[in-house]
Formats: C-alpha cells, sequence, structure tokens
C-alpha cells in the first residue's frame, strides 16, 4: 500500500512538472504584412495658464465665466480637429479632465474660435462662490495633414 501511495504521488509531482513545463512553452505567430500606414500627427500643443479673480458673473444661470483667448484655436482645430481642457491642482503636478463635478460644483467649457470658455455652475442652480485664481491645461490636436 505505501508503495502505491509513493508511486502515485511521483506520478502527480511528475504531471504537475511537466504540465507547468507545457505552459510555459511559447508558440510564435507571424501574421500577414499589411501596408504601411500614414504617418501621424505630432503637431500636438498644450498651452498651460491661470485665471486671475476677474471672473465674469452671468446672473441667468449663475455662473462665473472665464474666457482665455488663444490664437492656435483655429477653424481646422475647430472643425477636424480637438480641443480638450484640464483643471489642475495648486502645483499643476495633477490634472482632471473637463467636464467634471466636484464639491457640489460644475466645471464646463466649450470653444469657439480663438477662445475657450470655462463656466462654473452650482449643481444646486445658487450662485458659486468666486472660484478666484485656478490653472488650467488646454491640448490642441490639429488635423493630420
Amino acid at each position: 500500500m505505501k508503495t502505491q501511495n509513493l508511486k502515485i504521488k511521483l506520478l502527480s509531482g511528475l504531471i504537475i512538472v511537466m504540465s507547468f513545463g507545457l505552459l510555459s512553452c511559447k508558440k510564435t505567430v507571424v501574421g500577414p504584412q499589411g501596408e504601411a500606414g500614414q504617418d501621424g500627427n505630432a503637431n500636438v500643443k498644450t498651452r498651460a495658464f491661470s485665471t486671475n479673480c476677474l471672473w465674469k458673473v452671468d446672473s441667468t444661470s449663475n455662473a462665473y465665466i472665464y474666457r482665455f483667448h488663444i490664437e492656435d484655436l483655429d477653424m481646422s482645430v475647430l472643425q477636424q480637429g480637438m480641443a480638450m481642457l484640464y483643471f489642475g491642482n495648486e502645483c499643476g503636478c495633477e490634472w482632471k479632465a473637463m467636464p467634471f463635478t466636484q464639491k457640489k460644483l460644475q466645471y464646463s467649457f466649450s470653444v469657439e474660435l480663438s477662445t475657450v470658455e470655462i463656466s462654473i455652475t452650482s449643481t444646486d442652480g445658487s450662485m458659486p462662490e468666486n472660484p478666484g485664481i485656478q490653472k488650467y491645461k488646454l491640448v490642441l490636436i490639429p488635423p493630420a495633414k
């Protein structure tokens, strides 16, 4: 009986070792060669900026509005590219994609020719406090040529 148990244990151990050996084998598969793609767009532009305390009050929508002018935000970016805005912490080392809601405040933005407009409203519809100085980063991706 002891020899049978020993044989079963040895056989089980051998099967386990062989299984690991089979699982660690790598099979290299080479797929068909396709055509080369077009070159990408390396013209991405970023612009970090800070607001001042002079936010405009929009009493109709109970919002604070800040407008930032940037010439790189042209018709080609508006029609075929992309504009993204990020809200930064005090040190400018962490960025949060807009729009978002935080601490009962809604942060949103819109873009038009040469202008980014930031809007801050309260989730309960009341007028929020003046946002003061804040950091933002604008990322512009023009269309590929």
